[in-house]
């Protein structure tokens, strides 16, 4: 790793003196010496601007003015720090983001990945950005959300609905709030004026002495409102990515929380897979409580879903 005295600034009080040392590597880090006036020296190595906001508090700012300047002072071009693999995977339209940490938040889940962001937009200020500004983005991070898909890839237009805002049993409901974002999807609309889809499937269910957690009766459901719905315990990852790639979306099983849950998958990306989780997002043990458009791999799905025998998965198809 190459290291390289850029820029020197001494804080408004003089207690402190902060060299800034460009940092080659795959992580594009910031190393600052911070030197008191009694010559005691602290390094500290920084990798996203919140991580320097979060230090220095109000002087952050005019940290992270000089950090940006010294890039591009510097004639490096920011792509060298990163994977040489990155490709484009979608866009990000600024909205109330400032920073590219922010956008990386919010559009991949994970804000040290504006370094990726910015691989990709080089001439992008990292730390004023405008609203409406079109942002080029890779492909998701585990967890993240996708916003787009690379050639190869599968995004269905499938609605997001939350079953933490259902009328009935909300921490119960992501069966019929599952079934209700694929149903939606094939044209299914609620019949009851201002009530929710996956509340009118309970309710339905429940009026014909139906069960929300039986998968045969779910199945039931679908035909009563104009939609063939197969269950199997046996389903291979293969025929499960056939669905998608025919337009279809898929609700399946797991052990994505302790009690059992069930999630819509709306889209393939890579080896993994974009979902709707409609309790948040499992990756964060359900602290983000926004499961649109989250991309699960392949490796954690295979872990989590349901299985009945070697390789079979349990999973609802439709229209077949």
């Amino acid at each position: 790793m190459r290291k390289t005295l850029i820029n020197e600034q001494q804080s408004p009080n003089t207690v402190v003196r902060v060299q800034f040392w460009l940092l080659e590597n795959k992580d594009a880090g910031l190393d600052l010496s911070v030197i008191r006036s009694d010559g005691h020296q602290q390094n500290l190595t920084f990798y996203s601007p919140q991580d320097v906001t979060d230090w220095f508090g109000s002087y952050a700012k005019n940290l992270l003015a000089t950090w940006q300047a010294a890039y591009h002072q510097s004639g490096i071009d920011p792509s060298v720090f990163h994977r040489p693999d990155l490709t484009v995977g979608g866009t990000f339209t600024v909205g109330t983001e400032k920073e590219l940490w922010e956008v990386a938040q919010h559009a991949l889940g994970d804000p040290k990945r504006w370094t990726d962001i910015w691989a990709l937009n080089p001439d992008t200020h990292q730390i004023s950005l405008a609203p409406g500004q079109v942002i080029k983005l890779p492909g998701p991070a585990f967890g993240g959300k996708a916003t787009g898909c690379a050639q190869g890839d599968i995004l269905l237009k499938v609605p997001y609905l939350s079953q933490r805002d259902n009328r009935y049993h909300p921490g119960g409901t992501c069966n019929v709030t599952s079934y209700a974002m694929a149903l939606s999807f094939l044209g299914v609309k609620p019949r009851n004026p201002g009530m929710q889809l996956e509340d009118e499937f309970s309710t339905f269910m429940e009026a014909h002495g139906k069960d929300r957690h039986t998968h045969t009766d779910l199945c039931w459901l679908a035909g009563q409102y104009g939609i063939t719905a197969r269950f199997a315990t046996n389903r291979t990852w293969d025929q499960i990515r056939q669905q998608i790639r025919s337009g279809r979306p898929v609700v399946v099983s797991g052990k994505y929380t302790q009690s059992g849950h069930i999630i819509t998958i709306i889209g393939l990306h890579g080896d993994g897979f974009i979902v709707h989780d409609p309790w948040g997002n499992a990756l964060k043990g359900y602290t983000d409580r926004n499961g649109r458009q989250l991309f699960y791999p392949y490796d954690y799905m295979h872990a989590k879903t349901r299985a009945c025998g070697a390789n079979g998965k349990w999973a609802h198809f439709f229209g077949v």
